[in-house]
């Protein structure tokens, strides 16, 4: 097999995993084109090869393919580690509950955002965000809490990277950055709309916690007019929520 066919089917079974997560529920392999978009071939393989390594199973009778209990297995000894034991989830659905609103947790990876879990809302906008999608640092609230962490001069070097390998990544003057940035160090959180899709936007704070070495941001979606409009309880819950579940 060439390593480019490798690399892609690495990426397929992984993108049916996170199929299985959003679903919960079984997926036949017609569920598996539809929304992915394989050739049927290429997906009926894959399922069959991850039915023989025991991670999924076929029911015949319903031709649908279930997740095998060593998928859960698999991770459950980074729980402790990288979940804190379950709080971070129980914050984040906590947070949800309290706003309505979807709550993402994001990680810094090389110069952008990645959103690692996602706890979509119960309102009438609907995000549909993924876990592992990426946002520039100056596209998103959580971006303007980690560059807040350094120095101007740092940011701007940092940012001079990220747009000569992306220039659509900075939305806004230097100028503009700092004044956002400043705001961050003032008030200890951070507010953004309009910078990575019209008329959506999201509140961030940072939790009192790392995972894997790394500091975690904890956000708030919803529409620019909602944002601004619950900005103060908004705040006031998430700060409420990372002192309940993580005790200073």
């Amino acid at each position: 097999m060439a390593a480019s066919e490798g690399v892609k089917s690495a990426r397929r079974v992984l993108e049916i995993l996170e199929l299985f997560d959003r679903r919960k529920a079984p997926l036949s392999v017609q569920d598996v084109t539809d929304e992915l978009g394989y050739p049927q071939s290429s997906a009926s393989l894959i399922l069959r090869t991850m039915t023989a390594m025991g991670y999924l199973y076929y029911k015949g009778s319903e031709r649908v393919y279930r997740l095998n209990p060593r998928v859960a297995l698999l991770g459950g000894w980074l729980n402790e580690s990288l979940f804190h034991e379950g709080r971070i989830s129980a914050l984040m659905q906590d947070v949800s509950e309290r706003t309505g609103q979807t709550v993402m947790l994001g990680i810094e990876s090389r110069l952008r955002v990645q959103y690692v879990h996602i706890v979509e809302g119960n309102g009438a906008i609907r995000l549909h965000l993924t876990p592992g999608l990426t946002r520039a640092l100056s596209r998103c609230s959580i971006g303007l809490i980690f560059l807040a962490d350094r120095t101007d001069a740092e940011i701007r070097r940092l940012m001079q990277r990220l747009v000569s390998e992306d220039p659509s990544s900075m939305p806004m003057s230097y100028e503009e950055l700092f004044e956002k940035i400043h705001r961050v160090r003032k008030l200890g959180y951070a507010i953004s709309a309009n910078l990575s899709a019209e008329g959506v936007g999201s509140i961030s704070i940072k939790l009192p916690t790392i995972v894997s070495g790394r500091p975690i941001c904890l956000a708030v979606g919803c529409t620019d007019t909602m944002l601004f409009r619950e900005e103060a309880r908004f705040v006031s819950i998430l700060r409420d929520a990372a002192h309940q579940y993580f005790d200073s």
